[in-house]
């Protein structure tokens, strides 16, 4: 019996005859009745004329011989939504990047363009492909350990495996964080550091909190006598002893002068601030300190009092007003400290006494 077969939902179909000698077939060839094999005619249609074939053509019903595919999703540009180009849910109109789909639009430098089409995703100037930071603005570039990371994006800048929050020299590698007179700053830094720009490191300055290149210490206490509030060490501090630099503790002044018989005879050391700035009252008497300034200063100046142990008792900025500044010093209790003035990259130190 005859037995047909369905093939018309059928792909790629393969043939296969055999062929097996018999009486009824002859060596001159094989008769084959009612095959008829055709090509699909779907193989040959090209329903827009563009030269692709509909079976290969990402828009079939749109003529696009470039077959321009902007988010490679299989579907022609010219096909897509005409408001949503890469095909991430935003619309051109608001999208950071209309051509490389970002359904975040995270945009780090907040420029407008997305991450993913900036080619500078920080905006410092640094194309991504060269910065040491591509996330993090660092237009210096500034890499201490030069591990290829920058400094505002490396956790261990000097790579001594040490984090930074935990190093006590972030900068210069130390791995055995010693600190000897357990200030909290590692020895490693202490003697690279110049706080005071007097050209005396930090290790070996006897006043590290205010310049004195000259190291002048009275009464060789260690202590220079810039930050000593007892120079001459007689146990009278300098704001009460009528003779500071020579050691008098019976404070004898037999011509009540203000000034210690013992120095009567020798020469009272002279502080002279520099020209540009001129502090008073000092000693502090009132509840006003004034600093009256010489030189134009563009800028505020930052004004800060530390204790003689280097604890800060405050800090603020100051706008100029007729060449002077008027500081509250109200609650400020008795004692000597040391006035930081900052402007326009200037750094200079006071000893002030308040009685």
């Amino acid at each position: 019996a005859t037995r047909e077969t369905d093939l018309t939902q059928a792909n790629n179909i393969t043939f296969r005859f055999v062929f097996h000698s018999d009486e009824f077939i002859t060596r001159e060839g094989v008769l084959i009745d009612n095959v008829v094999i055709q090509e699909d005619p779907a193989a040959t249609i090209d329903s827009d004329n563009d030269g692709i074939l509909d079976i290969n053509d990402n828009c079939p019903l749109v003529s696009n011989p470039d077959q321009a595919d902007t988010d490679n999703d299989g579907i022609g540009d010219v096909c897509e939504d005409p408001n949503d180009d890469d095909g991430d849910g935003i619309i051109n109109s608001l999208d950071n990047c209309r051509t490389t789909s970002n359904a975040d639009q995270e945009d780090t430098d907040n420029d407008g363009i997305g991450d993913v089409c900036d080619d500078d995703i920080d905006n410092d100037g640094i194309l991504n492909n060269v910065d040491n930071c591509p996330t993090t603005h660092n237009p210096n570039q500034l890499d201490t350990d030069n591990d290829g990371i920058g400094d505002t994006c490396d956790n261990d800048n000097d790579n001594d495996g040490i984090l930074d929050v935990d190093d006590n020299c972030p900068t210069i590698a130390n791995p055995n964080q010693e600190d000897s007179d357990g200030n909290g700053i590692g020895d490693a830094c202490e003697s690279a550091t110049d706080d005071t720009n007097d050209s005396v490191s930090n290790n070996s300055d006897n006043c590290s909190m205010i310049a004195n290149n000259n190291q002048l210490d009275t009464d060789n206490d260690g202590i220079s006598n810039a930050c000593d509030n007892d120079d001459d060490n007689d146990t009278i501090l300098d704001i009460y002893d009528n003779c500071p630099l020579t050691p008098n503790t019976d404070q004898a002044d037999l011509n009540n002068n203000g000034i210690g018989d013992v120095c009567e005879t020798v020469d009272a050391e002279t502080i002279t601030l520099p020209s540009e700035v001129y502090i008073y009252p000092n000693p502090i008497e009132g509840n006003e300190l004034t600093i009256l300034l010489n030189k134009i200063y563009d800028t505020e100046i930052q004004v800060s009092l530390f204790n003689l142990s280097g604890a800060m008792v405050s800090s603020k900025y100051y706008a100029i007003e007729g060449n002077k500044i008027i500081v509250n010093v109200h609650s400020l209790a008795q004692g000597v400290y040391l006035l930081k003035l900052v402007a326009e990259n200037e750094t200079t130190m006071y000893k002030i006494i308040r009685n």
